[in-house]
């Protein structure tokens, strides 16, 4: 309360449904008036030299078990400012979700970090429409050192799906001596059985070093697989992006 006031300028309080609000007012008789409304979480001075952190967690759950923090961390190990999705014990990872919700219609979705660590985007249709049919980036790592064909990435298909998939691919001979890069897509689906190519593999692009290097999609049991290829007594080192969308109906 401002000194000379009867009445808070700042006010918690415990709103209809279990809210807890934080709100400023402007106050007859008040020197400045509110304008804007700021929480800051201040960490004490030393910065790096004596580790500081400034965090807002938001926990679920009465044993910790679920929370995320915003933080700005001033450590000598990690000094950075990030969210961090956490969980302890019993808990789970959960989507990280960015969302549109009117407070009426059903909200529609724009982006997600899922539990997966996979990227979800979606600007098309609406949250009861076209579900399934975000369009999704994820990575993959994988050794080889033989010529045995390498799962690199699986991708399990849903039942009465259609996907595309596309993955650029490259590979690393350990000594830096020879190198590759791969650019391949294809069209796979599940209807009723097991996971299916629809024709061949496209080769959009083959850079290489060693023409007995090779990667390629193919299907087994439910899952379309992204594979590599080395040759023997060589150690390769190999990362993917992999980018996919599928449709089942629109509803």
């Amino acid at each position: 309360m401002e000194p000379g006031l009867s009445d808070p300028t700042t006010v918690m309080y415990r709103a209809p449904s279990d809210i807890t609000v934080l709100r400023n007012y402007a106050v007859s008789g008040q020197s400045n008036t509110p304008v804007f409304s700021e929480l800051q979480i201040w960490a004490p001075s030393g910065a790096v030299a004596n580790d500081r952190e400034a965090t807002l967690s938001l926990v679920r759950g009465d044993n910790n078990e679920e929370f995320m923090d915003v933080y700005n961390n001033g450590y000598s190990s990690e000094t950075q400012y990030g969210i961090r999705i956490q969980k302890r014990s019993t808990g789970s990872y959960r989507d990280f979700v960015f969302d549109q919700y009117d407070g009426t219609n059903p909200k529609l979705p724009i982006m997600a970090l899922a539990s997966d660590r996979t990227v979800h985007m979606r600007s098309h249709g609406d949250s009861t429409n076209w579900t399934g049919t975000d369009s999704i980036h994820a990575t993959a790592s994988v050794t080889t050192t033989d010529a045995t064909q390498t799962t690199l990435f699986a991708l399990t298909l849903d039942d009465n799906r259609s996907y595309f998939i596309t993955a650029r691919v490259v590979g690393r001979r350990s000594d830096g001596m020879q190198r590759a890069f791969y650019w391949r897509a294809a069209l796979a689906y599940r209807q009723g059985a097991g996971a299916t190519m629809q024709g061949s593999v496209v080769n959009l692009a083959t850079v290489e070093s060693d023409s007995s290097w090779d990667s390629t999609i193919d299907a087994s049991g439910n899952d379309a697989r992204l594979r590599a290829t080395g040759v023997a007594a060589t150690t390769i080192y190999w990362v993917a992006t992999i980018e996919y969308q599928s449709v089942s109906s629109s509803s």
